[in-house]
């Protein structure tokens, strides 16, 4: 996408036992043992989001800019932040050959 920053990731949010949990579900299993890093354990008492660090130790993420819970997704806000930050990138086909490591 032309930068290390991703604009929008999404986790889901879950009234469990008198308070909200935060779940992100956006790697398997294979996904995490593929790039390295740590696969998310969901236990019901924690959030579960991705991990600062990967494997090795190495910084692998940090959530900077909190946009809010949503009962419908902001589809049009998440493009207009596409367009802000990624510019025609993001608009543009891949010419990148698919990865067999995204499929379900």
């Amino acid at each position: 996408m032309g930068t290390d920053l991703f604009v929008y990731h999404g986790y889901s949010v879950m009234w469990i036992d008198g308070a909200w949990r935060k779940a992100s579900s956006a790697f398997n299993k294979e996904l995490c043992e593929r790039f390295g890093t740590k696969v998310l354990e969901f236990n019901g008492h924690d959030d579960a989001l991705m991990h600062p660090f990967d494997e090795s130790g190495n910084r692998h993420m940090e959530y900077v800019n909190y946009r809010g819970d949503y009962v419908e997704l902001p589809l049009e806000d998440i493009f207009e932040a596409f367009d802000e930050v990624y510019g025609d990138r993001f608009k543009q086909p891949s010419t990148r050959e698919r990865d067999e490591a995204f499929d379900g």
